[in-house]
């Protein structure tokens, strides 16, 4: 449970940067987005019931969140997304971006300490502590599309 007065920065940052989240929010969108997957990984196939899938957005409707093993595992460069087919079978499609690595990745770091700068404006915090709270507001941002 996070204390009432970190809730309170939290909810307070949330205001301050409210534009810098909606453009982290795009970013993230797009590194998730059919540009995602890199070439060749589609037409994919299930090697357990054989069901075809077209495109990552057509995978991404007709498999279902994968629940019991984290669900993207990052590498240099790349992304690899696993869910489950109607079998049950476990599919893993690799993306181009990761959220460390590439232009997006640069973006969203230029955002990150853009939302650093501005909200040491606004508060006299240590620097290191406002980073951990704008680190949260991060993550929750980048929920995962399921």
């Amino acid at each position: 449970m996070i204390p009432k007065l970190e809730e309170d920065i939290l909810s307070q940052l949330r205001v301050l940067l409210r534009l810098e989240l909606v453009e982290l929010r795009h970013i993230d969108q797009f590194i998730k987005s059919e540009q995602g997957a890199i070439d060749g990984e589609f037409p994919k196939q299930c090697s357990c019931c054989y069901q075809f899938f077209d495109t990552l957005k057509e995978w991404r409707i007709k498999t279902t969140w994968k629940e019991d093993k984290t669900n993207r595992q990052f590498e240099l460069g790349t992304a690899r997304e696993y869910r489950n087919c109607n079998c049950h079978s476990t599919l893993v499609v690799k993306l181009q971006e990761s959220r460390s690595e590439g232009v997006y990745a640069d973006r969203r770091r230029l955002l990150f300490n853009l939302c650093v700068k501005n909200a040491k404006l606004y508060y006299s915090f240590p620097t290191d502590i406002l980073r951990d709270k704008i680190r949260i507001l991060f993550t929750e941002n980048a929920g995962e599309i399921k």
